[in-house]
């Protein structure tokens, strides 16, 4: 399914199948990544007979389907094999026990578990049971959105530094911890957001969970860091996990919520779609090219300008839905929308893309372009 028709937001059944299979096809290589890593002669941690690497095979293997998959498709698998090349394997070894342990633990609550774990996907927290009586502490489940989506505010993922971002001139803050009360704030603006998304849209509903698999909320008020501050953030190292910043602020409903959501998974989709046919064809000269943002002014690779011009292009059709108007901000809405249309008015996306147009594939050019021309034509 060409990127136009899939952020339409029109035809539901044919994304439905589309994203089915582009995320099996997604599966399938991680899966080999994962099984040719585990397939490694390694040493490190001898000491440990759990470590073992044909142990951990082993184990990973016999995981019954849901949970291999749980495992397989958890944000923190991708990450964790792009680091074994930096950290080597021991890191990743200690991740894939964890992990193995986290998914028989929910098969099996009375397992022994020698030491406290956290599943892959942030989703439950296992306790050590020492001693006859057990561990003091008590299993800890995150909060799923919609029953699907991890809420993650706890796991070691959701408090770990983030990865410094291209087009932002300061790094992201340290995690900071919410206060109950903005606790509960951050989860009923996130609720009330994906209900919105799916009163307006059931296309742009399913293509989240299909494309998110973990939410993480992030409170960020360090004076150095923007410190009232909305965005959100996603990164190709974290395929399936969405980063949401400030949700906690009282000037932010959810239908700023509603648009971070179906920003961050579009960056996810197009991480995956990535994997299998690049947009580009010279990524270094790529990388080094500059061009300024038509819609933030900002200056940023080519890659980022052409994720952009594609969110924007989403998210104008998102905001313009027949039924937007009922679920969301009108003052909010209008926001959106009016943000898309100036970086395509007067051709401005094309114009600033023109001087790095060499390096991007001719079927990624042809469809910015239509991006543009439908945009300016709607309005």
């Amino acid at each position: 399914m060409d990127l136009i028709t899939l952020f339409q937001w029109q035809k539901r059944e044919e994304a439905q199948a589309a994203l089915a299979a582009l995320n099996r096809r997604y599966l399938q290589r991680l899966s080999g990544r994962l099984n040719g890593v585990l397939a490694t002669q390694d040493e490190s941690g001898a000491g440990d007979p759990e470590l073992d690497m044909a142990r951990l095979r082993s184990r990973f293997r016999e995981l019954p389907d849901k949970e291999f998959l749980r495992l397989v498709r958890a944000p923190e698998t991708c990450y964790q094999l792009s680091r074994v090349s930096v950290d080597g394997l021991l890191p990743f070894k200690k991740y894939m026990w964890a992990s193995i342990e986290a998914e028989r633990q929910r098969l099996d609550p009375s397992a022994p578990l020698r030491e406290n774990i956290w599943s892959a996907l942030g989703d439950l927290y296992c306790p050590a049971k020492t001693g006859p009586r057990g561990s003091a502490e008590r299993p800890y489940h995150a909060t799923r959105l919609h029953g699907q989506i991890v809420l993650d505010f706890l796991s070691p993922r959701a408090t770990r530094d983030l990865e410094k971002n291209s087009f932002r001139p300061k790094p992201y803050g340290p995690a900071e911890p919410f206060t109950p009360e903005e606790h509960r704030s951050v989860c009923a603006k996130t609720e009330e957001a994906m209900d919105g998304i799916r009163e307006v849209s059931p296309a742009a509903y399913d293509f989240v969970h299909q494309t998110v698999s973990v939410l993480i909320p992030r409170k960020q008020t360090h004076a150095d860091f923007y410190p009232t501050s909305f965005k959100g953030s996603s990164s190709r190292v974290h395929i399936g996990r969405s980063n949401i910043f400030n949700v906690q602020f009282d000037y932010i409903d959810s239908t700023n919520v509603a648009q971070s959501i179906v920003h961050e998974a579009i960056h996810n989709h197009l991480y995956k779609v990535e994997e299998e046919n690049s947009l580009i064809h010279d990524a270094q000269a790529a990388d080094q090219a500059r061009l300024l943002s038509p819609w933030t002014g900002n200056s940023i690779n080519l890659v980022a300008f052409v994720h952009g011009t594609i969110v924007f292009y989403a998210i104008f059709h998102f905001f313009r839905l027949p039924l937007a108007s009922r679920y969301f901000s009108s003052k909010h809405l209008q926001y959106y929308v009016d943000q898309a249309v100036q970086g395509f008015r007067e051709r401005r996306m094309s114009q600033c893309l023109e001087p790095c147009r060499r390096y991007l594939q001719p079927r990624a050019y042809e469809q910015l372009e239509a991006m543009e021309a439908d945009v300016m034509q709607a309005v």
